[in-house]
């Protein structure tokens, strides 16, 4: 999934140097999933990426156990790629922090996951915000990755008239039902009781009015309405996730597909005026219950080719295909290959194969698609 994102790449070879860098001075550290990844990318990257991708890349049975060992659990027994992929990044975050608490001159690598958020919770009906430092602005999430969800198994009318920025705004507010709100009640108690005594400037949604009132508000006054939670990205990191959800549950426990909702998922989309564009579909086929297949969509990079002390290397370099780009196709600089036709690679367990979504992803099973990775490239 991570391995045509170019920030991921950075990031891991960063860390690499990094390490390198502190065994030179006499530090000694052991990062295991770093390292695997590392082995792996360096597989994948070797002079002729765009040859070794499509013949296949194969991991030893010593080096799999080695993984689950690291991730601590048996990737055989795991049938949900966002499970695998949440363990990978939160081990990389830690092992990160173990870097940057030896070197303080390592601070500087940022993961591409990194990101800042802000969760303000005010009420629907009077609009106050919850006390400065309430427990009901308290992230979700510690910020190691941005996962948007969005759940097209039970709002299919819904996502199939909206677009991909609308979903990712309205995935940003969450809404808890049936709350007390601190801020209504006592404005219901003395618009009812007349009881002029009581001042509502400084009253929070979530201020505890029993504490600060010599009165029982609660049983005959209370006033429920529905609290909005929003989340605010500040920054916004290099690479975003998202999941969909298309598996419903009865009360009996039983799963229901949802394939009947297809989406055109944008191939760029600007977010806080910067563009992001789509790098990975993960496409599941297959009953949650009775199991399924995995298939990847990966998008191909630009492949650098140059001339260096006599050799030929290659690199990967992110450049949007455009005009311009279409006539250097020929050029003795950079190698396209087949990358302007077919954009894509569908990658399998076993095998590699070119395809195009340049035009329109619907008729890729896009109603099957239940991971997207984005990138940011401006």
């Amino acid at each position: 999934m991570l391995s045509n994102s170019i920030s991921f790449i950075d990031y891991i070879n960063n860390i690499n140097q990094a390490k390198k860098d502190l065994l030179e001075n006499g530090e000694v550290l052991y990062l295991p999933l770093h390292e695997f990844l590392h082995d792996v990318l360096i597989q994948l990257l070797t002079d002729k990426p765009e040859e070794s991708i499509s013949n296949g890349l194969y991991i030893s049975r010593e080096k799999i156990f080695c993984l689950e060992k690291i991730l601590n659990f048996s990737l055989l027994k795991q049938n949900d790629w966002l499970e695998v992929l949440e363990k990978i990044i939160h081990i990389l975050d830690k092992e990160k922090h173990k870097l940057t608490n030896i070197s303080a001159e390592q601070q500087s690598i940022a993961s591409p996951f990194q990101y800042n958020a802000k969760t303000s919770t005010y009420c629907s009906k009077c609009k106050q915000q919850a006390e400065h430092g309430s427990q009901l602005n308290k992230q979700d999430d510690d910020n190691v990755f941005l996962l948007i969800n969005l759940d097209f198994a039970y709002k299919k009318t819904e996502y199939k008239n909206s677009s991909l920025i609308s979903l990712i705004e309205k995935s940003m507010y969450q809404q808890i039902e049936d709350y007390t709100c601190s801020y209504c009640t006592l404005k219901n108690y003395i618009l009812k009781t007349k009881d002029t005594t009581f001042d509502l400037k400084g009253i929070c949604l979530n201020t505890d009015l029993r504490d600060t009132f010599n009165v029982d508000f609660t049983t005959k006054y209370q006033v429920k309405t529905t609290l909005i939670k929003r989340k605010d990205i500040i920054d916004y990191p290099r690479l975003i996730v998202f999941n969909l959800n298309r598996f419903a549950y009865n009360y009996s426990g039983i799963s229901n597909r949802d394939t009947s909702t297809y989406f055109n998922f944008d191939k760029e989309m600007i977010l806080n005026n910067t563009i992001y564009q789509l790098n990975t579909l993960v496409k599941h086929s297959g009953n949650a219950k009775i199991g399924g297949h995995y298939q990847v969509f990966n998008k191909k990079p630009v492949v650098l080719k140059e001339r260096v002390d006599g050799e030929i290397k290659y690199r990967l370099k992110h450049t949007p295909v455009t005009e311009e780009t279409k006539s250097l196709k020929n050029s003795k600089d950079i190698d396209l290959g087949d990358k302007l036709n077919k954009d894509y690679w569908l990658i399998n367990d076993d095998n590699v194969k070119d395809k195009s979504l340049m035009l329109d992803i619907n008729p890729y099973d896009s109603n099957m698609i239940v991971g997207l990775v984005y990138e940011r490239i401006t």
